[in-house]
């Protein structure tokens, strides 16, 4: 078989699946895994699973480190967000650990049990110095018994080896290995090792059997011989860059009445959630700077006298001032590791229950200060019977109790981060349910930053300076709809967007809304008026899309997103017009419009998606004006509106796309 042909990868099920992984159309970690794999080698990407493989089922579990060239790696990215839709799971995080990598986590937000941790790499970098291309990592490749392209022994102990002499901390996990391949070929790895570290004076052989002695000299020895790059500087200060202003962290707050089951919701959180970051930190009350709250120093607070109203200010200002400071000095920093930082109590905690932290008469200054204090991501607010909440804590009165209820309700009804949440189940449903909107959060979250910060900057401006410039030509257009063609002005329909998932777009009606005498809607072309062809002519019926690109669900550019029944019907080819985010106006809206076929339509999307810039956006718009003035390609030749898309065959799509190659 061919290493570059596309392979049946048939792969050992774990024994060990969540049973309501079975569940009709859902994946466990492997399914996706061999899925994904799959499509890699469909796609022609070229690549190689780096180490583990020899005992997959055992040691792989739900993380895998693969390599693949650097021209296939932004490919991957997309490839991933959409296989994860089609499967009912979500790409929670993705990072940069280093250079020429990055990390991702899919997962199935309905059971956090199926997920799958995907570090890929094309070169391998470290301290700004380049260790191994991703040539080096590619050549020798063979195919594995369960299917899966690896690395020729020496390559795979090349790579581990350069990864454990950087990374001392690695090198209990790696050791195991490297002495298997160097009892396997000790003439071969001694040659690389030289290669790598010079005549040090002794042999691998004694390297890898007292490694902690003198392992440090290694990686000094290797950067000095792989190069300086000075390019690699900007690169990596661009790296740290992005994580900075895109921590992988989130920060999140469990509120409702002492008894409403919070501690126990956190241990099912943090064992839900710990597929998506690698620790996870709980507070009390505020990030407590000082170190003033000591775990159960008292555990009935409501029962003891209220503090003045003088020291009630006092305390509710230094609680504001806690939290500020606590902020920058615990939070960031958490954050920027990846943590999920969780509080049982807030700073919101100070308008609904006075009593709890001894202090009265500071409703109104909580209420103001409230919206100064650092923003979280999200908070759960946990809404159960009184009557259940005074059998667990019944130092608090029920009518207590109700009155709280309802200045809880009234606080998640104010704040779309703020999420209401039935706590009368059971502590796992809560948990599932929790854990379930947490992930969905991550997943927006990682959509919102996939789309790159010039062509979204670039956006931005352009479709806010249109709004504001065009409002009277809008206005207008609004109350000639109206007038002409009815109510409601602007159309709204369901279009996939980003990886396919759906939005809704927002366009100026052109159609009347006639039906036949059995109620249903006429043909098109009897509904299109003299008007309407007007606005579809000049495409003044896309204005309101302006407003789909201030929400982030288009853009400027791109390729137009399509209606949501055409989603099964694509090539694995055409599905790669949903890579980017859709357009108002597209690479193929200047090179056609609807007169080209669906074929064609196809491939200039997709070799839009593969040359896409910022000067190539320009061009597009500028193109776009001419083509609008001379009202080029508004129709099908004989046709009110465009054909309707029902499928191709793989033949067709090739002779398309090697029509618009040639």
């Amino acid at each position: 078989m061919s290493l570059d042909s596309p392979a049946t990868l048939e792969m050992p099920r774990r024994r060990d699946l969540d049973e309501s992984s079975a569940r009709p159309g859902s994946f466990g970690s492997h399914e996706f895994f061999n899925e994904f794999y799959r499509l890699f080698e469909q796609r022609g990407i070229r690549y190689v699973i780096l180490h583990g493989f020899d005992e997959f089922t055992e040691r792989f579990g739900s993380a895998v480190d693969c390599s693949v060239h650097e021209a296939d790696r932004c490919k991957i990215a997309p490839l991933l967000a959409t296989l994860a839709r089609e499967s009912g799971w979500v790409v929670a995080q993705s990072w940069e650990p280093q250079l020429f990598a990055t990390c991702s986590v899919v997962i199935d937000p309905e059971n956090p049990a199926n997920h799958l941790t995907l570090a890929v790499c094309s070169h391998f970098a470290q301290g700004r110095c380049l260790l191994l291309r991703d040539t080096v990592l590619l050549q020798n490749r063979r195919r594995h018994p369960c299917g899966f392209l690896v690395p020729a022994p020496e390559v795979e102990f090349t790579h581990l080896l350069a990864r454990a002499a950087w990374l001392e901390s690695q090198l209990a996990r790696f050791l195991p290995r490297l002495r298997e391949l160097c009892a396997l070929d000790p003439l071969g790895t001694q040659q690389q090792f030289d290669e790598f570290f010079g005549k040090t004076g002794r042999a691998i052989e004694e390297w890898l059997r007292e490694p902690w002695r003198e392992w440090e000299r290694l990686a000094p020895i290797m950067g000095s011989q792989s190069g300086y790059a000075p390019s690699l500087l900007i690169a990596e200060m661009l790296r740290h860059t992005r994580r900075l202003l895109r921590p992988t962290g989130l920060h999140i707050a469990l509120l409702g009445p002492d008894g409403s089951g919070k501690t126990t919701l956190i241990q099912n959180l943090e064992r839900l959630l710990a597929p998506c970051f690698p620790q996870q930190r709980v507070f009390k009350f505020e990030p407590d700077i000082f170190g003033r709250i000591k775990p159960g120093s008292d555990s009935t607070p409501h029962l003891r006298p209220a503090r003045s109203v003088l020291v009630s200010w006092a305390k509710t200002f230094f609680y504001f001032a806690d939290g500020w400071l606590g902020w920058f000095w615990h939070l960031l920093p958490e954050r920027q590791r990846g943590t999920l930082l969780v509080f049982e109590r807030n700073f919101d905690n100070l308008v609904i229950d006075q009593r709890r932290y001894l202090v009265r008469g500071v409703g109104t200054l909580a209420r103001v200060l409230r919206h100064f204090t650092p923003r979280l991501d999200a908070t759960f607010i946990l809404d159960a019977d009184p009557e259940v909440i005074h059998a667990r804590k019944p130092e608090v009165p029920v009518a207590e109790l109700k009155r709280q209820r309802e200045a809880y309700r009234a606080l998640a009804a104010g704040s779309s981060r703020m999420h209401l949440i039935k706590a009368d189940a059971s502590a796992v449903e809560v948990g599932r349910v929790i854990s379930r909107d947490v992930i969905l959060l991550l997943a927006r979250r990682q959509r919102r930053w996939g789309v790159p910060a010039v062509k979204r900057s670039f956006d931005l401006i352009l479709s806010t300076a249109a709004l504001v410039f065009l409002a009277p030509l809008l206005a207008l257009i609004a109350v000639l709809v109206g007038l002409k063609l009815g109510t409601p002005v602007v159309f709204r329909q369901q279009r996939p967007g980003l990886h396919g998932a759906p939005f809704t777009i927002y366009k100026f009606r052109t159609m009347t809304g006639a039906r036949d005498a059995t109620g249903r809607l006429l043909p098109d072309a009897e509904r299109l008026t003299r008007f309407g062809k007007f606005l579809r002519s000049t495409s003044l019926d896309e204005l309101p899309e302006l407003i789909n690109v201030l929400r982030g669900e288009m853009s400027l550019v791109g390729p137009r997103p399509l209606l949501m029944e055409y989603l099964p019907l694509y090539s694995p080819e055409q599905k790669r017009r949903h890579d980017l985010l859709p357009g108002i106006t597209g690479w193929a809206q200047i090179n056609g419009r609807n007169a080209a076929s669906w074929q064609r339509k196809f491939a200039l999307d997709v070799w839009y998606v593969d040359h896409q810039s910022l000067w190539l956006d320009v061009k597009i718009l500028a193109m776009t004006v001419w083509k609008v003035l001379r009202r080029d390609g508004i129709n099908q030749p004989g046709r009110a509106t465009a054909d309707r898309f029902v499928g191709e065959t793989e033949v067709e799509c090739s002779v398309a796309k090697e029509r618009l190659n040639s």
